[in-house]
């Protein structure tokens, strides 16, 4: 199988991006969810027409990987030998978009909101990936920002991107007060304000995936040996399940030992793309020389 080399990904997918954005602005794209399905299908085509391989699919989870984690989707990076995952969460840009819910067993403990009390669903999204972040650090999660035409407030855009840090620096209660409180509703002004606030890489998916191969976010994953060359992607996608279902049955395990029964429902789909290329994963030889320079 020709292996393409993982160090075009990031402009293949962010041309994906930009083309995505192109439909959403006349029109053809109508949701978030729509958004992210035609990108993600579109950056899996163009690595498979150009000889490579790459795998799309939904991960099915009985209690929903992407209501545990607080995320939308995962982005898999492999070589022969490790795999990189970043899981992102998308929000669209216009007035109303965060809604009140319960606080999750994750808001109780990060962000301080007692048991019962309603929040911010966003706060609670971004509560549950720090759940995520202090349990492993071979994962990286981004908040990803879209507009569409019907949100007036901004002009349709591609993906802006936050990290997670950012994201939950913000309504941080250590140390006191937090700049947005977990109870108040994000505004648009306040998605801005977290973007603004994004000085340094990653801030678009060209620059997320730079970070993810040269290993500046998160930390690879030894790929397991697959004992059937054939199905050799089946042994990849079975690997990243078992380690996003680790990550969600923490969550479940944190949620029962506080006395709080896991919410029964129907089986979600968490959208997942895996790319295989060629190199190994960490800086390029330019920044190499350059630091030896230094």
């Amino acid at each position: 199988m020709h292996k393409i080399p993982l160090n075009v990904l990031p402009k293949i997918a962010m041309s994906a991006d930009i083309a995505t954005a192109v439909d959403a602005k006349n029109g053809m794209i109508v949701s978030e969810r729509d958004y992210v399905s035609t990108w993600l299908t579109t950056v899996r085509n163009i690595w498979r027409l150009l000889g490579g391989t790459a795998h799309f699919q939904g991960l099915t989870n009985s209690k929903s990987i992407e209501e545990k984690t607080g995320t939308d989707f995962a982005l898999v990076v492999a070589n022969d030998f490790q795999i990189k995952i970043a899981l992102i969460e998308a929000k669209r840009t216009y007035a109303g978009f965060d809604t009140m819910k319960k606080a999750s067993s994750s808001a109780q403990k990060h962000l301080g909101v007692a048991k019962g009390i309603k929040m911010s669903r966003f706060s609670d999204e971004i509560s549950r990936q720090h759940e995520i972040i202090q349990n492993t650090s071979s994962i990286y999660i981004a908040e990803a920002f879209i507009s569409l035409p019907t949100d007036k407030h901004v002009a349709p855009h591609h993906f802006r991107l936050a990290s997670h840090e950012n994201a939950f620096d913000r309504i941080n209660p250590t140390p006191p007060p937090p700049t947005q409180a977990p109870t108040k509703l994000w505004t648009t002004t306040d998605q801005e304000d977290l973007l603004i606030s994004q000085t340094k890489s990653p801030r678009n998916i060209e620059e997320l995936l730079q970070e993810l191969i040269a290993c500046r976010v998160g930390n690879p994953i030894d790929r397991l040996p697959s004992p059937n060359v054939g199905n050799n992607h089946i042994t990849l996608l079975e690997q990243v399940r078992q380690h996003l279902n680790n990550a969600e049955r923490h969550l479940e395990n944190k949620a029962k030992a506080i006395g709080k029964s896991p919410r029964k429902k129907p089986a979600e789909k968490m959208a997942i793309l895996v790319i295989e290329g060629s190199g190994t994963f960490g800086p390029t030889s330019e920044e190499k020389s350059a630091h030896q320079q230094a």
